[in-house]
Formats: C-alpha cells, structure tokens, sequence
C-alpha cells in the first residue's frame, strides 16, 4: 500500500455553556438568517447533532449557525477544539462545502486583501446597489474576461481575474435593453449577449440592436444557446449577408 501523508492535529472535546463567546472569522460568510432559523428549530427538537468546531484560540471555524442558535436557544455548546489549522486550511474545508457560494468566497477573500476580489467586491456593490435585479454571479460572469462562464475553481483557486473594459460593456449593453426587454438583467441574456459580443466584437452595434428589439418581439429561452441564435435573428432581420454578425 502506498503511504500518504496526512495533518496530524489534536483533538479536544468540549462543552461550553450558551454565555460562553467564540471568536468569528472576518472573512467568514455572513449569517443566512433563514438557514439560522432552521437550524434552531432543528436544535430545539433533536438537540444539537453536529459539534461547533472552533481553533485554540477560540476562533470558529465551521459552526457559526449552529453556535448562534444554540447561544439563542439557552443551550449548552458542544465544540471540538482543533489544532494546527491555517487560513488556506480553512479555504479548502469551505470550498467542499455546499453552503458557501460564490458571493461568500468573494467576500472572504475580499476582507482578506486579495486585490482582485477587492476590486471585484467593489464591482458587485456599484451595480447591485443601482440595478438590485442584477444577481451576483451574473455580474462575476460578465467581468470574467473571456471565459462565458466564471467556473467556480476560478474563485476557489484565487486565479479569477477581472476584466473590467467587458464586463463594464456588456452590462452597459444589456441596461441599453431595459425599456424594451423585460429580462434585459437575466443571467441567461446577459450571458448570451456577450458571447455574441465577443464573438463580433468589432461589428456588433447597441443602438441598432434596441432598435430591432423595439420592432420586433423577442423571445426568451431556458437555455442560453436558443437566446444567442434569438440576438442572431433580431439583430440580422432585414440585413444583407455581408453586414449580419455571426
């Protein structure tokens, strides 16, 4: 059998009355109120199953719901104190977990300095705060670069990177869209208009593409590639061969 070396870290069992204070992580996702919420019901009717696990000094490293609903609840804590654990530790236990999304990955790093997820953070803020219809991973997608699809080991990896020129155009285009395109900030168009974008980048024309859309309906699909041949057929109506993108 080939041998692999694994961390050795030290266990300790524990039981923590509910006034006790545990430390939380800054970059650590923030509290989902209705998972909260749930958590607690399910305390208050099997008890606490799974342990709060928390460093040496004290700091939690998975649990933070579980912890606030006990503390709420009046309960005692029952945490496992681990050692040897660092930040990039951390990283890989949260990446394999299914609560953390892309949101709460950017955010960690963000708090943490990395200065593209610092910058993209900041990306996120400006356009939810003015166009809340807009979902996070719609505008992680869109300032990716090339790639029409921001795969998530781009943020688990800490290799995402921003490019702010083509996220900036293509969420600009797609608000161009608003008052004649009801899902003008759906994940799905704003993902096919760029890669029509991207493909046609130099011959590609906002103003004559809502020009089309207010003559003729357009027709939203479940999947992204029926949408794309939908730009294809608004933009190309009544066009010549030789000016039609493709």
């Amino acid at each position: 059998m080939e041998k692999t070396e694994t961390k050795t870290t030290t266990f300790k069992l524990g039981i923590a009355p509910p006034t006790t204070k545990f430390k939380f992580l800054e970059y650590n996702r923030e509290i989902n109120k209705a998972n909260l919420k749930k958590i607690k019901e399910s305390i208050s009717k099997y008890g606490q199953i799974m342990p709060v696990m928390i460093t040496n000094d004290d700091v939690i490293i998975d649990g933070q719901h579980r912890y606030i609903a006990l503390k709420e609840l009046g309960k005692d804590i029952v945490y496992v104190e681990t050692s040897s654990f660092s930040v990039d530790d951390i990283d890989e236990i949260n990446n394999t977990r299914r609560g953390w999304n892309n949101e709460n990955r950017i955010k960690s790093l963000a708090t943490r300095g990395f200065p593209e997820f610092v910058d993209l953070q900041k990306i996120i803020q400006h356009w939810r705060s003015k166009y809340p219809k807009i979902k996070h991973n719609t505008i992680i997608n869109a300032f990716c670069g090339n790639n029409l699809n921001c795969n998530k080991s781009l943020l688990q990896n800490k290799t995402y990177q921003v490019d702010f020129a083509t996220g900036t155009l293509i969420l600009n285009y797609a608000l161009a869209c608003k008052n004649v395109l009801d899902q003008w900030y759906g994940a799905k168009f704003i993902e096919a208009l760029k890669i029509v974008v991207i493909r046609n980048y130099d011959q590609f024309k906002i103003e004559k593409f809502v020009s089309k859309l207010e003559k003729n309906k357009f027709h939203m699909y479940n999947k992204t590639v029926h949408i794309v041949d939908e730009i294809y057929r608004i933009y190309n109506k009544g066009l010549y061969v030789k000016n039609r993108i493709q």
